[in-house]
C-alpha cells in the first residue's frame, strides 16, 4: 500500500533451515498521515502441505517505524515464507516473499560461529562430513544478534565458541546456550590462549578441576592415529589440558587430550585443547581433519538423523 514500507530479514545472514525455528526481523514504516492498525501475518507450509500462519497485532503511528523480532517455525514443506500486513478489515496491504536458500542435494550441517575473528574459522565451511552425508554451512553470529532465548538457536546443529569473550553475552544469552545444548544442541569450545574467555564462564559446571595456563606444544591435530601411518604433520600451538566432568577423550596425542566431549542431557559439549583458529592452515590442507572433528563429536546416530531430515519427516 502507498505509504507503508515492509522490510524483512531472517536467520543469521540469510541462513535458515526448513523445519526449524528461525529468527525474523520485521520493520514496517508508516509514511501516511494516519496511524496504522492491523495484523502482521507470516505463512509457511509444512511437510504435509498444510499452511500454518502466525499473526501478530501491530500498530504504527504516522511517520514512525515498527521494529519487531519474532521466532518463526519455518515449514519443511516449502522453501518459501510469506510475510504480509493486513489492515483492520483483513485486506492485504503489502507482502514480502522470502526464499529459504537450502541445498536439495546434500543435508546441511549448520555451524554457528561465535568468535571475534570468524574469518580464522572459514575452513570449517563447506566441508563434507561422514563420507559426504552432510556438508557444513558455517556462518558468524554477532553478539548483538545472539538470541536471548533457546528458540533463536534452534536453526543451528553446532555452535562453535572460539576466540571470544563469553562474558560479553548476557546471562539470558548464556542461559539460552545451555538450554539449547540440554535439548540436543552440540557446542564446541576452542581454548588455547583465550581459554579463560571461552571456558571460564562455563568452567564450574563443565570441568572436574581447574585448568593450567596454556603452553605452546607440538601436536598432531588428528592425534596418534594408527601406528603404521605416515608421520602426521605437526603444528606448534598453545594448548590447555582440560578435564571435562563426565567426559571422554576422543583424540589424544601421546596421551595428551586434544579433544574431549561430555554429554549434557540430550546434547554434547566438546572442548579442544587448542584455539580452532590456530590450526586453520592445517585444517585447510587436511579437510579430513574437519570431517573427523565433526564426525567424532556428532556420532553416527546424530549424523544419520540429520542426513535423513533432507528427505522429509516432521519437525
Amino acid at each position: 500500500a502507498a505509504g507503508l514500507t515492509l522490510e524483512v530479514s531472517y536467520g543469521y545472514d540469510g541462513n535458515a533451515k526448513s523445519g526449524r525455528y528461525s529468527p525474523m526481523d520485521v520493520s514496517l514504516t508508516n509514511e501516511n498521515e494516519d496511524s496504522f492498525q492491523g495484523v502482521l501475518k507470516v505463512a509457511t507450509m509444512e511437510y504435509d502441505y498444510e499452511v500454518y500462519s502466525y499473526e501478530y497485532p501491530i500498530s504504527v503511528d504516522s511517520g514512525n517505524t515498527l521494529e519487531q523480532e519474532i521466532d518463526i517455525p519455518i515449514g519443511g514443506g516449502s522453501d518459501q515464507v510469506f510475510v504480509s500486513v493486513l489492515d483492520g478489515n483483513g485486506n492485504k496491504v503489502t507482502q514480502k516473499r522470502l526464499k529459504i536458500e537450502s541445498s536439495r542435494e546434500t543435508a546441511e550441517l549448520f555451524v554457528g560461529l561465535l568468535s571475534e575473528h570468524p574469518e580464522r574459522l572459514a575452513y570449517l565451511d563447506n566441508v563434507g562430513v561422514s563420507y559426504g552425508a552432510l556438508r557444513t554451512r558455517a556462518f558468524s553470529i554477532s553478539t548483538e544478534d545472539f538470541p536471548q532465548e533457546e528458540n533463536g538457536l534452534d536453526m543451528l546443529d553446532v555452535l562453535v565458541v572460539n576466540d571470544y569473550r563469553l562474558r560479553n553475552l548476557t546471562e539470558e544469552q548464556t542461559g539460552a546456550i545451555m538450554d539449547w545444548v540440554e535439548d540436543g544442541g552440540v557446542m564446541i569450545l576452542g581454548t588455547g590462549n583465550r581459554v579463560d574467555d571461552t571456558l571460564g564462564r562455563f568452567a564450574p559446571e563443565l570441568l572436574d578441576d581447574s585448568y593450567d595456563n596454556p603452553l605452546v606444544m607440538e601436536i598432531r591435530p588428528e592425534g596418534d592415529g594408527e601406528e603404521d601411518e605416515l608421520e602426521n604433520e605437526v603444528v606448534e600451538v598453545p594448548c590447555v589440558r582440560v578435564s571435562l566432568h563426565g567426559g571422554t577423550v576422543l583424540t589424544a596425542d601421546r596421551g595428551y587430550p586434544l579433544l574431549s566431549v561430555a554429554m549434557r542431557e540430550q546434547g554434547v559439549v566438546a572442548v579442544t585443547a587448542y584455539d580452532l583458529g590456530d590450526v586453520a592452515e592445517y585444517g585447510q590442507r587436511h579437510t579430513g581433519f574437519v570431517d573427523g572433528l565433526f564426525t567424532d563429536i556428532l556420532g553416527e546416530e546424530r549424523i544419520s538423523g540429520l542426513a535423513s531430515a533432507l528427505y522429509g519427516g516432521s519437525g
